[in-house]
């Protein structure tokens, strides 16, 4: 799930398309299929429908879009940021595998048919999910999601897209859950190219929302502390209290910058290691010779606490919190805003790390 803040980028809610009672695949689909003229990423884009709506379901190389969506612009620029997208979670932070199959991503128009749909595949968790007035959710590698708007679609089908690839991609046991989302938030960024506006570049500061949620919480002394961050789930926040959910959304986006640019940079190694070998099936085994067999099975079933942390990148806590806090600050300080609102380090500036 992925709360944000009301305004421009909203968040989306994410069910699965039910074509005439039955989920949509390539053997069954809810009627016959027609060509048309495909976008420039797309390998194929077919009429369809969904719902007793007219659709469209776009191929690329690495997704199947199926959209209830008309608008043209959107249409065209689907396969693109999606593909791009696609890059990013293969690449930014070393070089990860291929999924067995391609990432199934369902865009509905409105939020009605994804309630509908989201009663009918999600069965018994449905209510769980339909208490998101504005949020989303990837679920067995598969998203879907309901149209708001851009830029809040396509920064919600970056979020989301990265929790499926990770689902279909990843070992067994996954990454910590403050990082599978730290990392999510990190993908949102983007701005679509002045010279092409088909064409998306990723930006993972360019999240003035996540910014100021962060800028927030410091001002309000609300930070939480390295080991809290590291122990609490969105899901819990999200419960008790949704300003809460969304400071935490912030401090992982932090988090994830933190280790890729904090401290002189000494984490950013072990975070491209980490999640190499949450890819690779190896966390397991480095966990039980790092921790210890007790600590490593807690972490891996919690998927939460401090331990994969301390086993990675530094077993005093203390220090790390120093760090962390010390580079939030930094972040936040007077005339951050304005390079975070041009996808720019608040750290390095524009050159990056």
């Amino acid at each position: 799930m992925t709360p944000r803040p009301a305004g421009p980028v909203r968040l989306a809610a994410i069910a699965l398309v039910v074509l005439s009672g039955c989920a949509a695949t390539d053997d069954h689909p809810a009627a016959p299929p027609t060509s048309q003229p495909a976008p420039a990423a797309a390998r194929s884009v077919q009429r369809t429908r969904l719902l007793g709506v007219d659709g469209s379901l776009i191929r690329t190389r690495t997704w199947k879009i199926t959209t209830t969506i008309d608008d043209p612009l959107t249409i065209t620029r689907l396969p693109i940021f999606l593909d791009a997208a696609y890059r990013q979670y293969t690449s930014l932070l070393g070089p990860l595998p291929d999924p067995p199959q391609k990432l199934d991503v369902y865009i509905l128009s409105d939020r009605r048919q994804w309630a509908l749909l989201t009663r009918q595949l999600m069965g018994d968790r449905a209510d769980t999910y339909l208490r998101i007035d504005r949020g989303g959710f990837a679920a067995d590698g598969r998203s879907v999601l309901y149209d708001i708007g851009q830029p809040g679609l396509f920064s919600v089908a970056a979020h989301e897209g990265w929790h499926q690839y990770t689902q279909r991609a990843f070992g067994r046991f996954g990454l910590p859950i403050w990082l599978e989302e730290g990392i999510a938030t990190y993908m949102e960024g983007f701005r679509w190219r002045r010279d092409d506006p088909t064409r998306p570049d990723f930006l993972p500061w360019g999240n003035i929302e996540r910014f100021d949620q962060l800028r927030e919480a410091v001002a309000t002394e609300s930070l939480l502390a390295l080991p809290d961050l590291l122990d609490t789930t969105p899901r819990r926040l999200i419960d008790t209290s949704m300003a809460g959910a969304l400071s935490y959304y912030a401090q992982v986006w932090a988090l994830t910058h933190f280790l890729r640019e904090g401290a002189g940079g000494r984490y950013r190694q072990s975070l491209d290691r980490l999640v190499g070998d949450a890819a690779s099936g190896r966390l397991p085994r480095v966990l039980y010779a790092r921790m210890g067999p007790a600590r490593a099975r807690r972490a891996l079933r919690e998927r939460r606490g401090p331990g994969v942390f301390q086993a990675y990148f530094n077993a005093d806590l203390a220090q790390a919190n120093l760090e962390y806090t010390r580079f939030v600050h930094r972040i936040v300080r007077t005339g951050s805003r304005d390079l975070v609102a041009r996808g720019e380090s608040p750290i390095f500036g524009a050159a990056g790390p």
